[in-house]
């Protein structure tokens, strides 16, 4: 049907359906076929199909930000995104920028999840070492960006939501005798399971919003070029028009002259007097 004025736009589309829609394109410029007689319908897929597809955005995601940091053209972009990431709630007190590489460079090494092994490589133990610098700049960091008692941002609100949730759930297990099923926890000098597994996300869409940003600001002033160039050859184009036209006056008036030259007086007196015939 014909579009109306006050007809809806489509929304955004989703990540995770940008996401599978992207890499359905690569594999299928990569040559890949889909066999329809070889495919079975997952029976879980209504319930746990998103949540794969962002664990495989979340895969993605940390494998361009590891082969970008290893890319010896792309490693000082790299360093940048890294050093530019704000953030005010590390998953330890001690927590730092080398930290976050070697978390990133530890996963794309031994898989999602392998953090012991992570934190037992000696390629990563420096990084991984309490350092009283990062303490306090991380306590300064926590101070600046500390919100207000009721603030109403959206992180906020989550966390009093999620924190209503939890003693509401602690107190219904208390009424019916269940055990409170406890987090794991961390030791003081590494994160939990959970704290990294977030601390992995956030860094990695950092690194992507960033990405995006350079990438937008970088395409502004390409454009920004080319207009200003386009509009230094209108001015080019323009003043030779102008000088041209100026020029056509001046040599239709030499032309006129040079046709119907202007006789002197003097010379036609002169000859007048001096005709061979008076001679």
């Amino acid at each position: 049907g014909k579009k109306g004025a006050g007809a809806a736009r489509p929304g955004p589309v989703p990540k995770e359906d940008a996401f599978a829609i992207r890499k359905i394109s690569e594999y299928k410029e990569e040559g890949a076929i889909a066999i329809p007689e070889l495919s079975n319908p997952w029976p879980k897929i209504d319930k746990l199909g998103l949540s794969w597809l962002r664990k495989l955005r979340l895969m993605d995601l940390i494998n361009e930000a590891a082969l970008m940091g290893m890319d010896e053209s792309k490693i000082e972009q790299f360093e940048d995104l890294m050093a530019t990431m704000a953030d005010s709630s590390p998953p330890i007190e001690w927590w730092s920028t080398a930290a976050d590489k070697a978390l990133l460079f530890g996963v794309y090494k031994h898989g999602y999840g392998a953090f012991d092994k992570i934190r037992n490589d000696p390629e990563y133990a420096e990084a991984f070492t309490r350092d009283e610098t990062n303490v306090e700049a991380n306590l300064k960091k926590r101070e600046q960006f500390r919100h207000k008692e009721g603030c109403q941002c959206v992180s906020c609100v989550h966390t009093r939501k999620k924190r209503e949730k939890e003693e509401q759930d602690a107190k219904n297990g208390s009424a019916e005798g269940k055990e409170p099923v406890e987090e794991s926890k961390a030791d003081d000098d590494w994160p939990n399971t959970d704290g990294l597994t977030k601390r992995l996300k956030k860094v990695t869409t950092a690194l992507e919003s960033q990405k995006k940003r350079l990438e937008r600001e970088r395409g502004r002033a390409e454009r920004d070029k080319q207009r200003k160039l386009n509009q230094k050859r209108e001015e080019d184009a323009k003043r030779k028009r102008d000088e041209q036209t100026s020029r056509a006056p001046r040599r239709k008036r030499q032309m006129s002259t040079r046709r119907n030259p202007v006789e002197d007086p003097a010379e036609s007196e002169i000859d007048e007097w001096e005709s061979p015939a008076d001679v």
